[in-house]
């Protein structure tokens, strides 16, 4: 069991219950919320809160005192926002850093770093220009280190996450009962897809030299991982805010049915989707616009896409495959729209049966890429490895290919209820009632560590 799900399981019962008796005590309750959250978060690791303390110190101290003064506000704004992103490829790219520290000394990521980052830069961008009346440190640092999304998003909106802290929360049987189901889903794709689906990844990318045939296959299967797992942990952090009175946001909308590239990031992790639009590629887009640039139309519209997906890919992880992803991603888009396939398939219905297979190829493609264990890896299979139709790679091929399907298929059946109409009311249940009997035959494996939380 992780380090995470001891805490988790251990405190969070405890920790409710004394929310709750305090529900009537806005302050009090607030407090119980941030006292209890930083000591689930600094469980394992003391520094980790204490840095997170000192990062959400800093910055409430640049919104209280700089950000009134219109003369030093800009220089305060970027000072915040290259501050927190220091700090964090401090740890991310220990390498950088190495000048400061012994090279065999190992600097883990604080946990949940790169996402409460995103959050303290997005409140830095949108409050830059409150001159008065900032919320006060308590508020703030809820906003910050608001447990239920600490460890791996959803990367709320000071809009959405602050007016619901700066009031009463208030608890009812609809609520729980939605929670529970969002907490019995997440543990159901976790524990029997995405873990399961994991064994089967973790094998085909671990091989010196696997053919092109089971790099595919463990593509296909990492795609699938890789949406169970994350949305589990979003369906964990909903049903989590849900029990303590708080409404936060939906993160995935049934990615894999994307017909475009920017399709597929309006559904994929759709908060940090709309972080890097709001933060990055509308500033960007605007300043190329206001700039003596604007006349090449094809920069204009070439570079926002490029730099915020590549930006993406640096987020994400360190290897070479990870920044690839993401201008593999950056490059989707700006040919989609370049080559008028985007508004093709917006003007014609017929194109969506087209569309539909090629973006999910190129998804699948794209994941392979993004869990490679180096890109050299991957574009040594891409160049020089067999086909793998005969022999050894072949019956490997047929072999997984059952499971794969078997693990998958929850995820499609989910899919296809959540658009079946009125039917809905009747098969939800049902696969309910299935996937409750699933979790109860896997449960015994445990509970892996969640893929988002290494980055």
């Amino acid at each position: 069991m992780n380090a995470i799900n001891l805490p988790t399981l251990t405190i969070f019962p405890l920790f409710l219950g004394i929310y709750w008796l305090t529900r009537k005590h806005l302050l009090a309750n607030n407090l119980i919320l941030l006292c209890g959250g930083y000591l689930i978060y600094a469980w394992g690791n003391l520094w980790w809160g204490a840095l997170l303390l000192a990062a959400t110190l800093m910055d409430y101290a640049l919104m209280r005192h700089a950000f009134p003064d219109a003369k030093f506000r800009q220089a305060a704004l970027w000072f915040g926002i290259l501050t927190n992103v220091a700090i964090w490829l401090f740890f991310k790219y220990p390498l950088a850093a190495g000048w400061l520290i012994n090279s065999e000394t190992q600097i883990a990521l604080p946990l949940g770093m790169s996402f409460y980052m995103l959050r303290k830069i997005s409140f830095l961008v949108q409050w830059r220009h409150q001159e008065e009346n900032v919320v006060s440190f308590l508020e703030y640092a809820l906003y910050v280190s608001f447990i239920p999304q600490l460890f791996s998003g959803p990367i709320e909106k000071p809009q959405a996450l602050l007016p619901q802290i700066c009031q009463r929360r208030k608890i009812n049987w609809k609520a729980v009962v939605a929670a529970g189901s969002l907490l019995m889903a997440g543990l159901f794709k976790k524990i029997v897809v995405a873990d399961n689906l994991r064994i089967i990844v973790s094998q085909i990318f671990s091989l010196d030299l696997p053919s092109r045939l089971l790099l595919a296959t463990g593509s296909l299967a990492y795609t699938f991982e890789i949406l169970a797992d994350f949305s589990a942990y979003t369906d964990f952090s909903r049903g989590a805010a849900l029990l303590l009175g708080f409404e936060t946001s939906e993160n995935f909308n049934d990615p894999y049915l994307a017909l475009t590239p920017q399709d597929f990031w309006n559904r994929w992790h759709i908060t940090f989707s709309h972080w890097l639009r709001d933060t990055i590629f509308f500033p960007l887009r605007r300043m190329l616009l206001n700039s003596p640039l604007r006349s090449y139309s094809g920069l204009v519209l070439a570079l926002p896409p490029l730099v915020t997906m590549l930006l993406s890919g640096i987020w994400h992880g360190t290897g070479w495959n990870y920044l690839l992803w993401g201008l593999y991603y950056g490059l989707l888009i700006v040919l989609y729209q370049v080559l008028g396939i985007d508004a093709a398939i917006r003007r014609a219905g017929a194109l969506k049966v087209l569309g539909w297979p090629l973006m999910f190829t190129l998804i699948v493609a794209g994941w392979g890429l993004f869990r490679a264990p180096t890109a050299a890896w991957f574009f040594t299979i891409l160049a020089s490895a067999p086909w793998g139709f005969s022999g050894v790679n072949l019956i490997a091929f047929i072999a997984y290919i059952p499971a794969i399907l078997l693990f998958i298929l929850p995820i499609i059946l989910q899919t296809i209820i959540n658009s079946s109409g009125r039917s809905r009311s009747f098969l939800q249940p049902v696969f309910g009632a299935a996937a409750m009997v699933a979790l109860v035959v896997f449960i015994g494996s445990g509970l892996q560590d969640f893929v988002y939380f290494r980055f």
